[in-house]
């Protein structure tokens, strides 16, 4: 899959010897590149970043993009993303950045209790979407800004260090509560042995942005694969991988809470050779040097690193990837997890194809909710229902129609 923008009238993809100068005349004239992704390209604009320059998709305005594009963005009632977008994700296109508001804090009181539960799937509450970010929904955006909820069957098989790639760009020019979020969020480099020193030292430094303050506590971010849940000499401790030198410590009452909010999340670890749990910690420097956990949150993918929420959703995105089909997997960010979204967004010609899911077990109050959504929801709109005999049929029916060779734009 080939990218194509036109700049001062020149079509021109990443990668080509004058990308990053073309980018830079874009920056400085306030030039707005066009997405080829439809004949008469639709506007983008270029930031510019630590790293360097970046081109990004214009605020509200995904919808125009080709739905085969990686720029595209589902419609509002698709997916989680409309329902913060306002409130708690605004980008600012002259300068590039994007402020996010989220509900957990980044500085804590060094005498303030911990938190009283895990931050897992979104819950119900009086309202029906929260309005902040919770740590789950950040993930889920930067994940989202990072196309990497996106199974294009051109790309080669992901690894740990591409995710890591991404999100580390994702991060360029975001900020919250007037914090860069590049600098409170740790993903660790993948670790290789004969360059330990340099990992750790690496780490090291990262860590020291975050020490104690007077009567205050830096709070970090942790983005990382997990290991293993093992008790330590009080308590348990956090094992990520890429991470060997710092486990995060947390006591015997959150391990209780965590066991019972991410059941599914652990037996999926335990249980799948082609599956991986992505792990989202809040921490903090203790006096000590050593991490300690504030919130948590779990995320399996399956094999190519695409998220999924239930074991059906896992059934059906590898089904997909591996009859070549073009898909975008849709996040909750906010939504709560009884409420019904798309499982997948699928390129249908110039249209586009919304497949729900029908969990097995599924009671008639999660079918009255989907019949719901199908009557507000635009576009064309497929049923998998997971307690039918034919289930597998309908799935294969579904790959064999929609699968896509590879697109340029």
């Amino acid at each position: 899959m080939t990218r194509v923008y036109r700049i001062a009238g020149y079509d021109i993809s990443p990668g080509h010897e004058k990308w990053n100068d073309g980018l830079a005349y874009c920056h400085k004239k306030s030039v707005r590149p066009l997405c080829m992704c439809t004949p008469q390209g639709v506007k983008m604009y270029v930031a510019k970043t630590k790293s360097g320059y970046c081109i990004k998709r214009m605020p509200k305005q995904g919808e125009q993009h080709a739905v085969t594009c990686p720029s595209y963005e589902a419609p509002r009632e698709l997916s989680g993303r409309g329902y913060v977008d306002d409130a708690a994700i605004s980008e600012d296109e002259k300068t590039g950045e994007t402020a996010l508001k989220v509900d957990f804090p980044l500085t804590k009181n060094k005498n303030a209790k911990a938190p009283e539960a895990p931050d897992g799937a979104p819950t119900d509450t009086v309202e029906s979407v929260q309005k902040k970010l919770t740590l789950r929904a950040l993930f889920d955006y930067l994940y989202d800004e990072a196309e990497l909820n996106q199974y294009h069957p051109s790309e080669r098989r992901k690894s740990y260090r591409y995710i890591r790639e991404r999100l580390i760009q994702t991060l360029n020019n975001k900020r919250t509560k007037n914090l860069a979020l590049d600098e409170r969020v740790l993903i660790p480099e993948a670790f290789i042995l004969d360059k330990k020193d340099e990992h750790f030292q690496s780490v090291r430094k990262f860590l020291s942005q975050l020490k104690p303050k007077n009567k205050t506590r830096p709070v970090g971010v942790l983005v990382g694969e997990f290991k293993a849940i093992e008790q330590a000499r009080f308590g348990y401790k956090l094992l990520v991988k890429h991470l060997p030198s710092n486990p995060i410590f947390f006591d015997e009452k959150m391990h209780g809470k965590i066991e019972k909010a991410f059941s599914y999340e652990l037996s999926v670890f335990a249980e799948n050779e082609d599956a991986k749990v992505l792990v989202v910690t809040t921490f903090y420097v203790t006096e000590s040097g050593n991490l300690q956990m504030d919130l948590c949150t779990m995320v399996p993918v399956n094999k190519d690193w695409i998220p999924f929420y239930s074991n059906d959703e896992k059934f059906l995105i590898d089904k997909l990837a591996s009859d070549s089909v073009q898909f975008t997997k849709t996040l909750r960010y906010n939504i709560p997890s009884k409420e019904v979204i798309a499982s997948v967004v699928i390129p249908k010609n110039d249209e586009l194809l919304a497949v729900y899911c029908v969990p097995m077990g599924a009671d008639s109050e999660y079918i009255n909710s989907l019949d719901n959504v199908l009557e507000k929801t635009k576009a064309d709109a497929m049923v998998i229902d997971f307690n039918s005999d034919s289930v597998v049929e309908a799935i294969n029916g579904l790959s064999k129609t929609m699968a896509l060779k590879d697109t340029s734009f």
